[in-house]
């Protein structure tokens, strides 16, 4: 069962494909708009591309400072949502060498 049936798992087969039509088509329309404006706004705004390139950058420095001490995001997780989260299944990646050299990653579902 992936992610989009647990998400939908009370909804009809015919909602389900509603959904994923929407969310495709609106996130494709989102795409689209900011690939035909996004310059032209961005130019308006008087922001440049280098400009990104520097808070992109700061944005990872300051993530990467937080998992580097071990931070807490500012999301708070309820005692009902740590319960359910130690009942569902755990996706792990492993990863193999073979004798000629050659590697081969497996995915598994592992019950926690």
């Amino acid at each position: 069962m992936n992610r989009i049936d647990r998400l939908t798992a009370h909804l009809s087969e015919a909602q389900r494909k509603l959904i994923i039509t929407r969310a495709t088509l609106i996130s494709a329309g989102i795409i689209a708009f900011f690939a035909l404006v996004g310059r032209f706004l961005l130019d308006r705004l008087g922001i440049n591309l280098y400009a990104f390139d520097i808070a992109g950058g700061a944005l990872l420095f300051l993530i990467a400072v937080d998992m580097l001490f071990g931070r807490q995001s500012g999301t708070r997780e309820t005692k009902a949502e740590s319960e359910e989260a130690m009942t569902r299944e755990d996706i792990v990646l492993t990863h193999s060498r073979h004798s000629a050299g050659s590697s081969r990653y497996s995915i598994y579902l592992e019950r926690s």
